[in-house]
C-alpha cells in the first residue's frame, strides 16, 4: 500500500471537511461565533486586537467588525484550493522565489565568512524588515480569499497551514494500538469513513489521549507550526483568526507557543485552555454546533481539560528547554523570534 494516511483519507481531526475538500473558510455563517477570543482578554503581555482565536463556526459579521485582515487556517487546504489555477501558479512562483532567495542567502554568508572569519551576525539578521522575514511563510489561498469576500463581504486574506500533513498522520495511526490500526484499513477498504474511530481513540486517554497527539504535533509538524506564526511578523496582517475545527487543539498549541514568547505564565496559558471546553460545551448546547457531524461535538472530542495543557508546556520545556530554544530547532531565525515578540507586545497607535 503505496501514499501516505491522508491518501486514505485517515484525518483524525478534519472529520468535518467534506472529502471532495470544498470547505470555503467561512462557509460556517451563524450569528455568532463560537471559541472566539482575544489573546489579550488572557492576559496583557500580548496587545488587545492583534491575535483572536475561534473554532471553524465563525460570523463574518463579527469578522468584519474586528477588522480581521488574516485568517490562518490550519486544517487541511481543501482539494478544490490545492487544484485552484491561480493557487498552483503561486506555488510554483514562490517555490522559484524561494530557492533563488536561499542561494542568494548562502553565498552572502560565504562572503561574510571570507571578509570576518565568521557567519553572519544576528545584528545583521535584525536589520531584515518584518516583510522580508514574512515572505517565508505561506502564501494566501486565491479561492478561499475571494470566497470570504465575494459571498461574506470579509476583505481578508485567508491562509492554509496544515498541522496536520500526511506524515504527521502517519505518526499518529503508528501510535493507535495494532487492533484499531486494522480497523482503520478494513473501513477504508470497504468505503466507510474511519474518522469518527481514529478521533475517539485520539480523544480517549487509555488509546493515545489529547497528550500524546499534542506532543507529536510539537515534534512532528514544528515546521508548520513556524509557518504559522510567521505569518504574523507582517504588521499588515493583523489583526489576525486563528483556528481549526474546535480551536482548541491546533490552535491552542499556536497559541500556547505565542504565548510563552510573550512570557505569559503556566498557570494562565493553562486556564486559557481550558475555556475552550466551557465555550464549546455552550455552543453545542445552543444548537451552534449543528454543522458539525455529531461525533465530534461529544464531551469527550470538545475536552480541553488543564491537565493536558500543563503536561505540553512540561513536555515542551523538558524536550526542548524554552520557547525559544524550540522555535530556534523548528528552524526560525533569532531576528524573526525578537521580532514578533517585539510585534505582539509593542504598543500600536
Amino acid at each position: 500500500m503505496s501514499g501516505t494516511l491522508s491518501d486514505l483519507g485517515i484525518r483524525p481531526l478534519d472529520i468535518a471537511e467534506s472529502e471532495a475538500g470544498s470547505h470555503p473558510d467561512l462557509r460556517h455563517v451563524l450569528s455568532e461565533s463560537i471559541n472566539l477570543r482575544d489573546l489579550a482578554e488572557a492576559t496583557d503581555l500580548v496587545q488587545a486586537g492583534l491575535i483572536l482565536r475561534s473554532s471553524q463556526v465563525v460570523s463574518p459579521t463579527q469578522l468584519k467588525k474586528l477588522g480581521v485582515k488574516t485568517v490562518i487556517d490550519l486544517r487541511q487546504a481543501p482539494v478544490l484550493c490545492k487544484a485552484d489555477a491561480h493557487n498552483m501558479r503561486q506555488s510554483i512562483i514562490r517555490t522559484v522565489h524561494g530557492a533563488v532567495h536561499w542561494l542568494k542567502r548562502t553565498i552572502k554568508r560565504k562572503k561574510a565568512r571570507i571578509v570576518n572569519g565568521s557567519s553572519t551576525s544576528d545584528f545583521t539578521q535584525l536589520l531584515t524588515s518584518r516583510e522580508q522575514l514574512a515572505e517565508e511563510a505561506a502564501a494566501p489561498c486565491w479561492r478561499c480569499t475571494e470566497t470570504g469576500e465575494e459571498q461574506y463581504g470579509v476583505h481578508a486574506q485567508v491562509y492554509h497551514v496544515d498541522l496536520l500533513p500526511g506524515a504527521v498522520t502517519l505518526f499518529i495511526f503508528a501510535a493507535l494500538p495494532r487492533r484499531l490500526q486494522l480497523k482503520v484499513i478494513f473501513l477504508k477498504l470497504t468505503r466507510r469513513h474511519p474518522e469518527p474511530v481514529v478521533a475517539a481513540a485520539v480523544a480517549d486517554p487509555r488509546i493515545m489521549g489529547y497528550s500524546k497527539l499534542y506532543q507529536i504535533l510539537l515534534k512532528r509538524s514544528k515546521k508548520n507550526l513556524v509557518s504559522a506564526l510567521r505569518l504574523l511578523l507582517c504588521e499588515d496582517h493583523v489583526p489576525v483568526l486563528i483556528h481549526c475545527i474546535h480551536g482548541k487543539d491546533r490552535t491552542g498549541l499556536v497559541v500556547m507557543l505565542i504565548y510563552l514568547l510573550c512570557g505569559v505564565p503556566h498557570s494562565v496559558i493553562v486556564r486559557d485552555y481550558a475555556q475552550s471546553e466551557s465555550l464549546l460545551r455552550e455552543g453545542r448546547d445552543n444548537r451552534q454546533l449543528l454543522n458539525m457531524p455529531e461525533e465530534i461535538t461529544t464531551d469527550e472530542i470538545i475536552a480541553s481539560q488543564a491537565h493536558i495543557m500543563e503536561s505540553t508546556l512540561d513536555f515542551l520545556h523538558e524536550q526542548y528547554g524554552d520557547v525559544t530554544a524550540y522555535l530556534r530547532h523548528a528552524g526560525m531565525r533569532h531576528a524573526e523570534i525578537i521580532a514578533l515578540r517585539r510585534l505582539l507586545q509593542e504598543e500600536r497607535y
